[in-house]
């Protein structure tokens, strides 16, 4: 028997103590729910990040059968000698920049017009949010044939106004700003 003569059907440990143990988990129950959706969320990013550092600091052949071979830091100042890399980094933010002010501005300008009550506003939303539902590989697939230069629709929608072909994607002063408005 227990300190207050009571015992659990388990042998010597008291009621009293399980109840704690059970009040304590109920308090803890989404916690505990999330866990396992958490360490894999977790180990999805860490083991990635982790070995990506570590190829980063080594050198390494996908055909021999030698082991890697540290090299240190010398893959990013080579990286930095390399004059398209360097090239790519104004690219890279100014594509970044057109891809997050974009979709703030007009995210922001649909937050602020679905706030109100209109008619047909649900459906509105509805078609708004459509484009977030779809894949990205068929997505990509449908914008490289909108932008084809003979046979894109927008091109033709440019020659009914009297505007001539455009190269889209297929110029280097337009492909930045063109893949910006597909990601927006």
């Amino acid at each position: 028997m227990g300190r207050d003569g009571w015992t659990s059907a388990i042998g010597q440990v008291p009621i009293a103590r399980w109840q704690n143990v059970s009040r304590h988990l109920g308090r803890h129950t989404y916690t505990l729910m999330i866990l396992p959706a958490a360490l894999t969320i977790l180990l999805v990013i860490l083991f990635p990040l982790v070995y990506t550092l570590w190829m980063a600091v080594h050198e390494y052949s996908m055909g021999a059968n030698a082991a890697p071979r540290f090299l240190g830091l010398s893959n990013y100042l080579e990286l930095f000698k390399n004059q398209r890399f360097l090239e790519a980094i104004p690219r890279t933010f100014f594509f970044t920049f057109l891809g997050v002010a974009g979709p703030t501005v007009i995210g922001t300008g649909a937050a602020l017009v679905f706030s109100h009550n209109f008619p047909g506003r649900g459906t509105l939303r509805t078609v708004f949010s459509l484009p977030m539902m779809a894949t990205p590989v068929s997505i990509a697939l449908i914008w490289q044939m909108m932008f084809h230069p003979q046979l894109g629709i927008l091109n033709y929608f440019l020659s009914l106004v009297g505007i001539p072909p455009q190269p889209w994607i297929f110029s280097m002063n337009s492909v930045i700003p063109t893949l910006a408005v597909v990601e927006t």
